[in-house]
């Protein structure tokens, strides 16, 4: 009896449609973008979406405008953010023409070596470009094997827009922001730092700000035709800092600041 009832054709078609419903529920449940761009060199950073190639791109902006500026402009630069952790810096020509400041960190996400190699550029009109290369081993690194190879290009069409390029696997992406991105990010005192990104006048800006609104600082980004990447930073006191760097053949990078009130 149990046999038949099972066989019957109304009982057969409510549980392939249960089944269904059911297969539905788990691909949803491991389906869907994260909320926030995670962004860094461990392997459970990797971009995915157009805002996380635009705020990494950024973020190495910043670094590289950070570490040339501890630098002295005879050569390159080697900083030590842990005992495992190596950045070396220097600068470079692209087959373009273009002054590159390149960044080859070596980490250790879980325990494995990383070896993220990064070149960073301007290039005309005003956008800035950055070439990212990851390996795995020494090896894969002296004879150029990357395990992961993409290209982003970002720059401001007008008020409010910005554009991110980026080609990954011989296929070219465009990711066009008509709003501000923004990120929110919690330190583990508890601060809260929120980035609105946007475009201005030809510059990419990045304005940061704590969880009551208050301005920890305003930087605004262009590439210029020689390859030189300019960063105006403003901060609360009303005072300003506009940083030019430019990487050059001989392996030094050339830095400019000029600061005022």
């Amino acid at each position: 009896m149990l046999s038949k009832w099972f066989l019957r054709p109304g009982v057969i078609l409510f549980a392939g449609i249960v089944s269904f419903v059911v297969l539905l529920y788990f691909l949803g449940c491991r389906s869907g973008n994260p909320e926030s761009a995670v962004t860094g060199d461990g392997p459970g950073s990797l971009e995915t979406t157009g805002e996380e190639y635009l705020v990494s791109a950024l973020d190495e902006i910043e670094k590289i405008t950070d570490i040339v500026q501890s630098a002295h402009a005879g050569g390159g630069l080697i900083v030590r953010s842990a005992e495992a952790d190596t950045t070396y810096t220097h600068g470079e020509v692209t087959e373009g023409g273009f002054g590159a400041v390149v960044t080859e960190r070596h980490t250790h996400p879980k325990g494995v070596l990383l070896i993220t190699v990064r070149r960073t550029y301007g290039r005309p009109p005003s956008s800035v470009l950055t070439t990212m290369k990851r390996y795995i081993s020494f090896d894969d690194l002296l004879h150029g094997r990357p395990q992961q190879t993409t290209e982003t290009e970002v720059f401001a069409l007008s008020r409010d827009t910005l554009v991110t390029r980026v080609l990954r696997n011989g296929v070219t992406e465009t990711y066009t922001f008509r709003l501000p991105v923004v990120s929110r990010v919690a330190s583990a005192s508890g601060t809260v730092r929120v980035t609105r990104r946007y475009g201005e006048g030809g510059m990419v800006c990045s304005e940061v700000k704590d969880d009551l609104g208050n301005l920890i600082q305003l930087r605004k980004t262009y590439g210029e035709a020689d390859g030189s990447v300019v960063t105006y930073t403003l901060f609360p006191d009303s005072t300003w800092r506009n940083v030019r760097v430019l990487g050059r053949a001989d392996g030094s990078i050339f830095r400019q600041t000029i600061s005022g009130q």
